[in-house]
């Protein structure tokens, strides 16, 4: 009967593992997924919001010009960063120069990094996943969870300009850990409740082979004992003497 005991601890093995296995999947393989998603669908948001808030800005030849700069322009833009659930924003003509950002402060500074280069070179969009009180590629310390994407738009066959913009993703991220964090409770107390259910078996199968084996021995010790009849009637023991 030791094949049976081992049976049973098998399938204990196996469905701890099974029970082991959901958890796991679910923080190295479903989360991260969710992640990307929730990651790609910002910078596919960014691009969009890049080419509506781009045209303004683009004169006849193409060309972005600080002029534009109006504030009926400033106004249009804080409605749409309102809108759009942007946290920052700057637009920058091909030559690094800040044309436009929601702190006026930094307009006329001039970027010099290597990136935004290779940017107008390829015409590439860049993003960047910042959490809380990481840095940004411009060296701040984000207060929210962002989304930076950097997004050359186009006209007449060149980059006129790129677009800085940070996407607030922290109601996102948050309702992400929130769903994380019930699908791990209520994973925690379905295994919680399966190995309860899984331990009543193995041990109510433990006691069902337990008895198995001793109904085993009584009837191996009945066929001995039937056996030893039979052998004594058949050849009974001759009298002394």
């Amino acid at each position: 009967m030791s094949g049976g005991r081992k049976g049973l601890a098998g399938v204990a093995v196996a469905s701890l593992a099974a029970v082991a296995a959901l958890p796991v999947f679910v923080n190295l393989y479903l989360e991260p997924a969710i992640s990307r998603l929730v990651i790609e669908g910002a910078r596919m948001d960014a691009e969009r919001i890049a080419v509506h808030l781009a045209e303004p800005f683009s004169d006849a030849s193409g060309l972005i010009r600080p002029e534009r700069v109006t504030p009926e322009f400033r106004e249009t833009m804080a409605r749409h960063m309102r809108s759009f659930n942007l946290e920052k924003l700057k637009i920058f003509a091909p030559t690094g120069e800040i044309v436009f950002a929601t702190e006026p402060a930094e307009e006329g500074m001039v970027y010099s990094k290597t990136y935004f280069r290779e940017l107008v070179a390829t015409g590439r969009t860049l993003t960047n996943v910042v959490r809380r009180n990481g840095r940004t590629e411009e060296g701040r310390i984000a207060q929210l969870d962002l989304v930076e994407t950097y997004v050359p738009f186009p006209r007449q066959g060149k980059v006129a300009g790129v677009l800085e913009i940070y996407c607030d993703i922290t109601p996102r991220t948050s309702e992400l850990s929130r769903l994380i964090g019930h699908a791990n409770s209520t994973m925690a107390v379905l295994a919680a409740a399966l190995l309860a259910a899984l331990a009543a078996a193995v041990l109510r199968a433990g006691r069902a082979v337990r008895e198995l084996e001793r109904e085993c021995e009584r009837e191996s010790e009945r066929a001995a004992a039937a056996l030893r009849e039979q052998r004594e009637a058949r050849d009974p023991p001759e009298p002394a003497g």
